[in-house]
């Protein structure tokens, strides 16, 4: 005897079908959310800024560390005279005398005996080099490890002009999360936007099953201040969050899915 039973389950493949579709808008504005909550922190932890110091006081931090390197290896004249005037005021003023002489020479010889530590060693007196010194003793990362003056400058002007022109770099390296920040809608401080935006990416490739958003600093001396190290710590946070977030993400796609309803004529057959 051979018996036959139908049962509809038209309706619910269907549904299960739409489930895909419905977790992938369901999860998209959140993998968009959390990627903008992504370049947020991790500007955070790019240099200049610090534990505790972000914002304008980063900006103000990260000049004060240009210009301390600068002049940890370019002294000005008026830095050696009090510097000899401390110990001998005749021999400052011979020092300041012997300079406008021309007689640097002399000049560097009163330097050697009654300057400060840091500027005995100098042998050097020009009006600026353009910053040659300062490329020739900045490391990996951008910074000034030497501590004694390599020469004394007599264009102030020049010397100043070029501490000016270096703090306006400051931010650069937080620039390269700016092509990130203006793709994803996040407003990042004017003093790291004026860099542009190519000193970073960002790949969005959301859609059709695939969900994935790359961002990239492209700033060579990141690598040299441990970004991938900073960088990884703020994306670690944020797949904890998203992934806190996905059950809830399912249950909304299951609902919207609306399993369990009626309806539909599709048959499965079962002999027996």
């Amino acid at each position: 005897m051979r018996r036959r039973s139908e049962v509809d389950i038209r309706a619910l493949v269907a549904k299960v079908q739409r489930i895909p579709g419905l977790l992938e808008r369901e999860m998209t504005p959140l993998l968009y959310q959390q990627a903008r909550l992504f370049v947020k922190e991790v500007v955070v932890w790019t240099p200049p800024a610090s534990k505790g110091t972000v914002g304008g006081k980063a900006k103000k931090q990260g000049e004060a560390a240009v210009a301390r390197d600068i002049y940890s290896i370019y002294g000005t004249l008026k830095d050696a005279y009090e510097s000899i005037k401390e110990i001998d005021p005749a021999a400052a003023s011979a020092f300041w005398f012997l300079h406008l002489e021309g007689n640097h020479q002399a000049a560097g010889d009163i330097l050697r005996m009654f300057g400060s530590r840091s500027l005995r060693n100098t042998t050097s007196f020009a009006a600026f080099d353009g910053g040659v010194i300062h490329r020739r003793f900045r490391n990996k990362r951008g910074t000034v490890s030497r501590s004694r003056v390599v020469m004394i400058v007599t264009d102030q002007r020049a010397l100043a002009a070029y501490v000016k022109e270096m703090q306006g770099r400051v931010g650069l390296l937080a620039n390269g999360w700016n092509s990130a920040a203006v793709k994803l809608g996040v407003r990042l401080p004017a003093w790291i936007t004026r860099h542009g935006t190519g000193n970073g990416g960002i790949a969005v490739d959301v859609g059709g099953g695939r969900m994935a958003i790359l961002i990239s600093n492209k700033v060579r001396y990141g690598v040299a201040l441990d970004m991938q190290r900073r960088a990884n710590y703020v994306l670690r946070y944020r797949q904890a969050a998203l992934k806190r977030r996905l059950p809830y993400i399912l249950r909304a796609a299951l609902k919207k899915s609306r399993l369990g309803s009626g309806g539909g004529s599709s048959t499965l057959a079962l002999a027996a």
